[in-house]
């Protein structure tokens, strides 16, 4: 039976030029002459039955604004229940809310503070909540779906922004990381392996490392001395022009900062 059933769905898919913006079920010609002429938007005959359903939630510019986000390609899902309560409409993954509001809305004082406090409760969880007047709707629908659709795109591209340059702040960060370790890896080389290099270093605090490296031209751990100021300076340059101490103003803070956090850390 489900075969049978399968197959005549595959049919249908076949020779049907339009399917259901709600539910995306196939649409025969006079289904969907009949649909866009009597209601305007392209459903089947259920939800064509959904359409005209008199309920109170969700109401009818409710359920046209969202055919007409639906006709736009936006996601949209209507009476989206986020556990405590059914919002009117909802796009989950731009955590973007929509409600669509009756006069009472503006007439009634006690609906307005309950309004905006949903509002600011919703801005305290991340999600952006717009209120659409249902007169508005019934006046305006597609300019008022423009314009959401509008700003969903805006913020769309601006997540997108956002999730790139995040993205991009984790590679600099983990390239940091693996520049740290190998400083370090050549810090405990030279310093545990050649102590006289190291009382060295202690005694003349202050000096530069060419100076220091200059007293040892034949030493055995000359190019491990040599990989670990060359790791120094590079970390030391890939922070500048990264920026990622954004409260030191110079290279020579930074530098400084660098220099403290290991001489405090290995007890130099």
């Amino acid at each position: 039976m489900y075969s049978l059933f399968k197959f005549n769905y595959l049919i249908m898919i076949k020779f049907t030029d339009f399917n259901c913006i709600k539910c995306n079920y196939p649409l025969y010609g006079k289904v969907y002459d009949y649909s866009k002429t009597h209601i305007g938007f392209a459903l089947c005959q259920n939800c064509q039955d959904w359409f005209r359903e008199k309920n109170n939630k969700p109401t009818k510019e409710t359920k046209m604004l969202y055919l007409a986000l639906k006709e736009r390609n936006i996601p949209v899902e209507i009476e989206k229940y986020d556990g405590f309560k059914s919002i009117d409409l909802a796009i989950p993954n731009m955590k973007f809310n929509i409600e669509v509001d009756g006069s009472h809305h503006n007439l009634d004082l006690k609906q307005a503070t309950s309004d905006i406090l949903r509002t600011f409760h919703s801005l305290e969880k991340g999600y952006f909540t717009l209120r659409i007047p249902n007169i508005l709707i019934k006046q305006k629908l597609n300019e008022t779906a423009d314009c959401i659709t509008r700003i969903i795109l805006d913020q769309k591209e601006k997540q997108m922004d956002d999730n790139l340059k995040e993205d991009d702040d984790i590679q600099i960060r983990l390239i940091f990381e693996k520049m740290v370790f190998n400083f370090i890896v050549y810090f405990f080389t030279v310093f545990e392996s050649d102590w006289e290099y190291t009382s060295l270093y202690i005694s003349q605090e202050g000096s530069n490392y060419e100076n220091l490296l200059d007293e040892f031209p034949n030493d055995a751990n000359w190019q491990n001395r040599d990989l670990m100021v060359k790791a120094y300076y590079d970390l030391i340059e890939f922070v500048t022009k990264n920026k990622i101490f954004k409260n030191i103003e110079n290279k020579t803070n930074e530098q400084n900062m660098i220099e403290v956090i290991f001489r405090e850390r290995y007890n130099l």
